[in-house]
């Protein structure tokens, strides 16, 4: 079988509680040494959220790291 060059990014589920923030939850993936914007753009662009704001019960769409 032939590889392609195309990676498969594996990604996990993540339920919004009240009060959590996508700045939150990209922060506890990539670290508090890290930069969580790009995280954050990618859990967007995955998620198909039109802006930042998330709703308790939302699920979203999260990049392993």
């Amino acid at each position: 079988m032939a590889r392609t060059g195309v990676r498969r990014a594996r990604l996990g589920l993540v339920a919004a509680l009240v009060g959590d923030t996508l700045w939150e939850i990209a922060r506890t993936r990539v670290g508090a040494a890290a930069d969580p914007r790009p995280f954050i753009e990618e859990i967007r662009d995955l998620s198909g959220l039109a802006t930042s704001s998330l709703r308790a019960g939302e699920v979203l769409l999260v990049p392993a790291v």
